[in-house]
């Protein structure tokens, strides 16, 4: 498999049909390669090579198990975005498969004196179950 970063993701909710609509950018080795787009209506994704790059060069990132791997990164982003305000955003085998909700709006729970170490004793929890925590938002 390539290893790849995706950066940047925009996802368009309303224009997703039958698969999901988004931009994002593409990083290997910590340079910007290319920009992947999906246009939401059930076909493949768009890659366009960027600074001097040609198709050419990026097209290792258009076959069908890179595009997969891209919709799965797409489709947990989306995800750990549309749950980390209300909770813990908790994560195996690739997928969302868990939250735990925070006792108080995140707004009021961060001020609160014991907000870390309920994030602490509750992820390590979680970790011991086997999930990841991977909200962006703590």
């Amino acid at each position: 498999m390539i290893e790849f970063e995706l950066r940047k993701i925009k996802y368009f909710d309303a224009m997703s049909e039958e698969t999901p609509c988004f931009t994002a950018e593409i990083w290997e080795d910590g340079k910007h390669v290319a920009d992947v787009k999906n246009d939401g209506h059930g076909g493949g994704n768009m890659v366009h090579g960027v600074n001097g790059l040609k198709y050419k060069d990026v097209a290792k990132f258009d076959n069908l198990d890179v595009e997969a791997e891209i919709f799965g990164r797409v489709w947990l982003d989306y995800d750990i975005k549309r749950y980390q305000s209300k909770g813990l955003v908790l994560v195996k085998d690739g997928e969302v498969q868990a939250t735990v909700k925070f006792p108080l709006a995140i707004s009021k729970f961060k001020k609160h004196p014991q907000f870390e170490s309920w994030i602490d004793k509750t992820s390590t929890n979680m970790v011991k179950k086997g999930y990841e925590v991977v909200n962006r938002n703590l």
